[in-house]
């Protein structure tokens, strides 16, 4: 599924995007990691009209990526003058993206799991 003409974000991208979201991730995220999900690679300008979103947010968006190690950025002078051009590819398998999604969010569950049960354990004593 590794396409560069898509006008806009494929269906399967968008659950992706709604899913990653109901689990707490940040919308503009979600759409730049679905969107990387299915292409080689992506410059700047494409994220921002692919994704609908502004230049800062792609750049806010596209550090935190880089930041988790699920991103990297490559720049590139086009033809030798001005501002090089950002070209942002998957650093990881998305599989391994989303198995680092979940670990996250099973170490989210056991801590309010453990709170849950320090409520039971003083709700008891109460008694």
């Amino acid at each position: 599924m590794k396409r560069r003409d898509s006008p806009t974000l494929e269906n399967s991208a968008n659950e992706m995007v709604d899913l990653l979201t109901d689990l707490g991730m940040d919308h503009k995220l979600a759409k730049v990691l679905a969107h990387l999900s299915q292409v080689e690679e992506s410059k700047s300008t494409d994220i921002e009209r692919e994704c609908e979103l502004r230049q800062p947010e792609v750049s806010l968006a596209t550090k935190d990526l880089r930041a988790r190690g699920w991103v990297v950025a490559d720049e590139r002078r086009q033809g030798g003058k001005g501002r090089p051009v950002h070209y942002y590819r998957l650093e990881l398998p998305l599989p391994e993206i989303m198995r680092q999604v979940e670990a996250q969010k099973l170490e989210e569950i056991g801590g309010e799991l453990q709170k849950i049960e320090r409520l039971k354990a003083l709700v008891s004593r109460a008694d």
